[in-house]
């Protein structure tokens, strides 16, 4: 930074003898109005790996309502134009990350939800790095005289790139959020407003290959295990090196082989944590969050409602709030005779611990899951779901690991070292704590919700992005029927 501020100064100062060239003046102008914001919208692509367009048509008409505005000496027209960048670049980066992480920009609604519970401190830490960003090429762009610089090369170079775009392309409309040459932070506004205009709710379609519904409720009545429980792991994904699988997961295996045979297998996942759960619990591929109708709808075939009509019990436990994804409704919608969420566990045991060195402060996954354990032993026929919170991203530092390297040879970046060491820590943990229960239980599902989020996609590309682990581990001494 001590470097950084004199550069901007230095550059600041030479912007001033612009007055005496209209191509100069032309050429600062395109530089800090068009290309700085397009250059840095296609670094922030690359890097966080979001597509998007090399030519916003909204910077252009920015440019020219700036100029116009400085010819005719309205000072308000120049804001205006320079706002409007601003806001076109905002709309870009934010669609482009919201295909990553919302799969479908549409369903932000959904995630609107439950806003008071997102992560503001690292939220407000980008955006304001992101607005002093913008007040920099502001001071820049202010010592240009934009009312000597020319407009009609702008506009000869757009209607030359659109031209050729438009020759290019073929009869259909085009999509302003896929891969253009040109496009609009207004027209990707605008399309994104009709999609949600026109969003036709929560859709669900049963998938292609045996869940967890499938494999239990297939398995003749008198074989089917008495004591079940559902482990869906936050982030859990597969990297694409074997090797470092292996570090991952056989922490677990160690801390169970004594007690259950472990079968590890993967299946094919789409969308986000609600998502993940209903894969296994409903046998549904999902886009969307169910309401009242929809959970009616898809709940009587789900995993628990089957098993309660065969007298099973059942439990849904997740240690952080029930509004996330409105499992408040959903889990005893699918079948969950009782739920138990963060606020519950505070209600119960006011001394309880908090585990508050994750993202989302709750209930530690370890005191969830040893509830789970208690219900299942005291029932004869029982089964317990558990949506896990400690590796919710962004990981940092924690109880559960740290970001020192060397136990996946060959791998040195400290974000995947922590992730592989969260991970390990987390399933050794949870497999010991089930293998040591009074009464563990028959047959235990472990599996991930979706791959690892990172916002980077170098890091994205070490895992498979398809698939997550499905871990089935076995009682030895055969399961106990009903």
């Amino acid at each position: 930074m001590q470097k950084v501020l004199p550069a901007l100064v230095a550059l600041r100062t030479r912007l001033r003898p612009v007055d005496g060239s209209n191509w100069r003046a032309t050429g600062f102008a395109v530089l800090l109005l068009i290309a700085l914001p397009t250059l840095v919208y296609k670094a922030l692509s690359t890097r966080f790996g979001f597509t998007g367009p090399w030519f916003d048509l909204d910077f252009v008409l920015a440019y020219v309502l700036m100029l116009l505005g400085a010819r005719i000496g309205n000072i308000w027209l120049i804001r205006l134009g320079f706002l409007a960048i601003i806001a076109s670049f905002s709309v870009q980066v934010l669609v482009g990350i919201g295909v990553i992480y919302l799969v479908d920009p549409v369903l932000v609604a959904d995630y609107l939800a439950f806003a008071s519970y997102w992560p503001w401190g690292t939220i407000l830490k980008w955006a304001v790095l992101g607005l002093g960003a913008m007040f920099l090429v502001y001071l820049l762009v202010r010592p240009v005289r934009l009312d000597r610089a020319r407009i009609w090369p702008v506009l000869l170079v757009t209607l030359v790139v659109v031209g050729a775009e438009k020759l290019g392309s073929s009869n259909e409309r085009r999509n302003a959020l896929s891969i253009n040459v040109a496009t609009s932070g207004a027209l990707s506004l605008y399309h994104l407003g009709q999609a949600w205009i026109n969003y036709q709710g929560f859709r669900a379609e049963p998938v292609d290959f045996p869940a967890m519904q499938q494999r239990v409720l297939d398995l003749p009545a008198a074989q089917r295990p008495a004591r079940i429980l559902s482990l869906s792991v936050e982030a859990l994904g597969l990297f694409k090196d074997p090797a470092a699988n292996a570090v991952v997961f056989a922490p677990l295996e160690r801390a169970v082989g004594q007690v259950y045979t472990v079968e590890m297998g993967r299946h094919p996942f789409k969308g986000a944590t609600l998502s993940g759960e209903l894969r296994e619990l409903c046998g549904l591929r999902t886009l969307g969050t169910p309401g009242k109708e929809s959970i009616v709808r898809i709940g009587p075939n789900c995993l628990p409602a089957q098993l309660r009509k065969q007298g099973y019990q059942t439990i849904g436990l997740h240690g952080n709030t029930g509004y996330f994804y409105n499992r408040v409704q959903i889990y005893p919608g699918i079948g969950f005779d009782e739920t138990m969420f963060g606020d519950d566990f505070h209600r119960h045991n006011p001394g309880v611990t908090v585990c508050e060195d994750n993202t989302f402060v709750g209930t530690c996954d370890g005191t969830v899951v040893e509830a789970a354990l208690e219900f299942l032993s005291a029932r004869h026929k029982a089964m317990a779901h558990v949506m896990t919170l400690q590796s919710h991203f962004p990981l940092g530092v924690s109880s559960l690991g740290d970001d020192r390297c060397g136990a996946i040879a060959g791998v040195t970046d400290p974000d995947l070292c922590l992730y592989a060491n969260t991970m390990s820590n987390l399933l050794a943990r949870l497999g010991k704590q089930i293998a040591e229960a009074p009464v563990p239980p028959d047959v235990v599902y472990i599996y991930g919700d979706h791959a690892p989020p990172f916002a980077m996609v170098d890091k994205r590309e070490a895992f498979e992005r398809g698939q997550v682990p499905f871990i089935v581990l076995t009682r030895k001494s055969g399961p106990t029927v009903p």
